[in-house]
């Protein structure tokens, strides 16, 4: 989950011990990413998964999961992080 820390690390964020979502102020948000392996006819993807089932599916890449962020949430890098 390397990929998912650093992405989450650039906004603040993190990954609690149960795999969900941390703001930069500590709030547990409701999603927790799982990163699903590519196949001969699928690419990777990171589902971002709720209790009540899939909220997005977006490409295994830091951009992909960045691109979520920004637009679901509407975060933005933090300063040391840019």
């Amino acid at each position: 989950m390397t990929l998912v820390t650093d992405t989450l690390a650039r906004y603040g964020a993190t990954l609690n011990a149960e795999g969900y979502i941390v703001r930069k102020d500590g709030k547990a948000l409701g999603l927790r990413p799982i990163t699903t392996t590519a196949t001969r006819k699928r690419p990777a993807r990171i589902q971002l998964r709720a209790a009540h089932g899939l909220v997005a599916s977006v490409p295994a890449t830091a951009e992909g999961l960045a691109d979520f962020l920004e637009s679901y949430w509407f975060w933005k890098p933090t300063e040391t992080a840019r």
